[in-house]
């Protein structure tokens, strides 16, 4: 009888102890699938648009891709040593990005370096279509 509340407080410890790494368990289990997801979204941006741009300008493709949590996904222009190219970068919640340069600007009524589009969680679909400027310059349409 003198060992009863030992036991017990043994007891619970263990069960607070057995909840705690389950909880940080299933958010270790988020956060990978999180970022599995914006990998997965950008390398596809990167695939389609490859795909879009070697061929002939009209050449369309759509590209369909989830993001989970707190993460998003943003299409933007940047100067790049004197060259306007399209961007990727997706934002995962925790603070980690992930950036990839496009081979072409991205626009979606012509060449813009102001363009930035953001996408936030969810499912999207986009195409992609290989246009040109009116100088001749190829972009990449966004719509």
């Amino acid at each position: 009888m003198e060992g009863e509340p030992f036991k017990l407080l043994i007891i619970v410890l263990l069960f607070a102890f057995t909840i705690g790494i389950g909880f940080t368990a299933l958010d270790n289990a988020r956060e990978t699938s999180e970022k599995a997801s914006c990998y997965k979204s950008v390398n596809s941006f990167l695939i389609k648009t490859q795909i879009v741009l070697s061929g002939a300008p009209g050449s369309r493709e759509t590209v369909d891709f989830i993001l989970d949590g707190d993460a998003n996904l943003v299409l933007y222009n940047d100067n790049i040593n004197g060259t306007l190219y399209g961007v990727v970068k997706a934002s995962l919640g925790d603070g980690t990005h992930y950036l990839q340069v496009l081979p072409s600007p991205v626009g979606e009524n012509g060449i813009s370096q102001e363009y930035n589009r953001t996408f936030i969680a969810g499912e999207h679909s986009v195409r992609l279509t290989h246009k040109l400027d009116t100088s001749g310059a190829d972009y990449l349409g966004v719509g």
